[in-house]
């Protein structure tokens, strides 16, 4: 299956969605039932990238 990258938990409020940064720390993000789920794929991706840069020094 290989290793974790995103998951979504719908609940009933809203949504947490997890992203893995690398294998050492996890992006949460909490949002409400307004949240568009493919929006913030796509606008997260820079942000995860950036957070694996700053765990590796780089």
């Amino acid at each position: 299956m290989g290793e974790l990258r995103e998951v979504v938990i719908r609940c009933r409020g809203g949504y947490i969605v997890v992203y893995a940064v690398r294998q050492e720390a996890l992006l949460v993000v909490l949002a409400d039932e307004g949240l568009d789920v493919s929006r913030l794929h796509v606008e997260s991706r820079p942000t995860v990238e950036r957070l694996a840069k700053v765990l590796t020094g780089a």
